[in-house]
């Protein structure tokens, strides 16, 4: 006999009555189940015909049938470019069919632009794909196509918030491409709110069942809490096949576009993107080159990897007098205790005492650099600095820097080298490289005072270092002296 219950969403536990938690400790989300009373003869009681079922399916040959690897069509893994070369990148060459994706960033960070870009271009190479929003009316979708300057008759829209129904419209179209923005706005069912972590988890299920069986390409928006993490569960994450994360400041230009998991292609790839009236812009040189006006030292350009391509940072830097007793190390865009760790390479190794001197170092662009290539540039910027001597010019640096002062070998140095000379650079000064480009001339060097003297900025003739303030042992023999001068009063 068939009674109604309750099943976990998450785990499938079963449940007379609804819970806090099922029993396997989930905050459960219960769906309506039927399960049996009765145990049949030589049934176990509750589930036992639905189990009876599975089995009888798979002894029938309709379920569970085991396929060959080598016997899987290509056309499972057949990508899609969607022809905006910097998101193609970032997903690995192109969307795959069936697959689904989460962009997750800031609010103002420009998903819903992003996206209506892609999708626009994917109807204007005959694809089929439509755009489901549930924070935003029909309306307000024309007006950013609009203003984007997108193609209004080829693009079809839906605002609505039920997922049942956004699932029976994937079903009925069939399209090959389809935007949800964003996940957090829909609910799985009328009487359900929306935004919680059950909720989102119900909804990505439903979403993703109806997409898989009809191959549709789900295009997730998905936003984030206020330290800067997806919001919702950390399993909505394992739910999708790429996770991609849209950065940049909210009232800035430049957008990059990274992969945190991507199971169909690598996940440190970045694409970059200039924010602008009429859309998101791909740019493949992040930060300016070159600039006119202001000091010429300070400065070194740097080739750095990201992904599978090398592009070119600036790395900008100021040493000044401490106007306290304790100077100031501020970083921007660099792990601040990496500067530490230079900081006391140079004085250690290089001659370069700024105890008494503040010193700052930002990427130009606000580019974030993780790779530890950008030490050479970091040291050299700062020498510069400090001497008031510039670089030679057409001259990059790049290399990672020891705690003995040694330069470490260069990984991909061959798409460093057609990066620099693609911009007119032509000297390369750094440690020895796996591999090495025509055209252009290598000053290699096995440390840090070998490269800053290559560069001209290891002690320049007639060059004069930058004024400290008060040292931070001077200061405290001052307070020292100021306390026993109180003290005998």
């Amino acid at each position: 006999m068939a009674k109604k219950a309750w099943r976990c969403s998450e785990c499938g536990d079963i449940s007379p009555v609804m819970k806090p938690q099922c029993a396997n400790g989930h905050s459960a989300s219960w769906v309506e189940a039927l399960i049996e009373t009765s145990a049949p003869s030589g049934g176990t009681g509750k589930l036992a015909n639905a189990r009876s079922a599975a089995a009888l399916a798979v002894e029938a040959g309709t379920a569970g049938q085991l396929q060959r690897l080598g016997d899987v069509s290509e056309a499972a893994r057949a990508r899609v470019k969607t022809g905006i070369e910097e998101f193609d990148r970032v997903v690995g060459g192109g969307l795959i069919k069936g697959s689904s994706a989460l962009i997750a960033g800031e609010p103002g960070s420009g998903k819903s632009t992003l996206l209506a870009s892609v999708v626009d271009a994917l109807v204007a190479q005959g694809h089929s794909a439509i755009y489901i929003s549930g924070e935003e009316s029909v309306g307000q979708i024309k007006e950013r196509a609009h203003r984007l300057g997108l193609h209004l008759d080829a693009i079809r829209v839906l605002a609505e918030e039920d997922a049942n129904v956004a699932a029976e419209v994937i079903e009925r179209e069939r399209p090959e491409f389809c935007v949800i923005d964003s996940i957090q706005t829909f609910f799985p069912s009328p009487d359900a709110p929306s935004g919680t972590t059950a909720s989102v988890l119900r909804v990505t299920h439903i979403l993703q069942r109806t997409a898989k069986k009809v191959g549709t390409t789900l295009l997730i928006v998905g936003h984030v809490n206020k330290d800067s993490n997806i919001a919702g569960p950390k399993t909505l994450e394992h739910l999708v096949d790429a996770v991609l994360l849209l950065e940049g400041e909210r009232h800035g230009y430049l957008r990059r576009l990274r992969a945190s998991k991507n199971r169909f292609g690598a996940i440190d790839e970045t694409g970059f993107f200039d924010m602008r009236d009429n859309g998101m812009i791909g740019v493949d040189t992040p930060t300016p080159l070159r600039l006119e006006g202001g000091e010429a030292y300070g400065r070194c350009i740097c080739p750095v990897v990201e992904g599978t391509r090398a592009i070119l940072v600036e790395v900008q830097a100021l040493v000044a007098k401490a106007a306290y007793g304790s100077p100031r190390r501020i970083a921007t865009s660099v792990p601040p205790a990496r500067i530490s760790m230079l900081l006391a390479v140079l004085e250690r190794y290089a001659d370069i005492d700024l105890s008494s001197h503040d010193v700052y170092v930002r990427i130009s662009g606000d580019i974030t650099v993780e790779e530890s290539a950008v030490d050479l540039a970091v040291c050299a910027a700062i020498a510069s600095s400090y001497w008031s001597t510039a670089l030679p010019e057409n001259t990059v640096a790049a290399g990672e820097v020891g705690l003995g002062g040694e330069l470490r070998p260069l990984r991909q140095g061959t798409s460093r080298t057609k990066e620099a000379l693609r911009h007119s650079f032509t000297t390369f000064v750094g440690p020895s490289f796996d591999t090495k480009a025509d055209g252009i001339n290598y000053w290699v060097q096995n440390d840090l005072v070998g490269a800053l003297r290559a560069l001209g900025i290891l002690k320049p003739a007639g060059a004069t270092p930058v004024k400290g303030g008060v040292s931070p042992k001077v200061m405290a023999a001052l307070i020292r002296q100021r306390e026993r001068g109180e003290s005998d009063d």
